[in-house]
């Protein structure tokens, strides 16, 4: 056998064993991959049980949930990064904790753009944000209102901008259900009854 095919034989037996060794440590990585999800997904349950405990003892919980796009995590989070609901006057001033307040950009004798302060709780608002992104997906009535404020004629926003829009109306809808202590309903979101001012 020569030189040539001698490396050749060589290379050959050296890949049929590589082969299944390699397999069989992709096998073993993803074996190892699946049971760090399994005990991640297991952690999260047992923090969404938690949740749903502090939850139970605000005396929101079926306020909050009723609202078809909110769930256990966006409820509990934004109860606690707010507090005593009761204590805010009415829901510009959770929006203002929040740093969804709009504020002029000017320098000068220039008018500037309006935006968000963002001078809040982080926490608080990529949750809001986050929860908005949800809504315009199984929620109708939020849907509806993306999709008035990106297509409509005059101010028309981007779906960016819209977003916010949204959170500061969940916002007005989350702290309308707690002070009053009624249910979600999709027709009083654009403004009809008890959520006129308030949505």
């Amino acid at each position: 056998m020569g030189l040539k095919k001698s490396i050749l034989v060589y290379e050959a037996a050296k890949k049929s064993i590589g082969v299944p060794v390699g397999l069989e440590g992709a096998k073993y990585r993803l074996e190892l991959i699946l049971r760090k999800l399994d005990w991640l997904q297991k952690e999260i349950d047992a923090v969404e049980e938690m949740m749903k405990q502090y939850l139970d003892k605000t005396g929101y919980i079926d306020f909050l949930l009723s609202i078809q796009g909110v769930g256990i995590v966006t409820a509990a989070t934004f109860l606690a990064e707010v507090g005593d609901i009761s204590k805010y006057d009415n829901y510009k001033q959770i929006q203002k904790v929040a740093g969804l307040n709009l504020k002029e950009t000017s320098s000068g004798m220039k008018k500037g753009k309006t935006k968000i302060s963002k001078r809040g709780r982080s926490n608080l608002r990529n949750i809001l944000y986050q929860a908005a992104i949800v809504m315009v997906a199984k929620n109708q009535a939020f849907k509806e209102i993306y999709e008035h404020l990106t297509k409509r004629q005059d101010n028309k926003l981007t779906g960016k901008q819209a977003i916010v829009a949204l959170s500061v109306r969940l916002i007005k809808v989350m702290y309308t259900l707690c002070t009053k202590k009624i249910m979600y309903s999709h027709d009083k979101v654009h403004g009809v009854n008890s959520y006129k001012q308030a949505a």
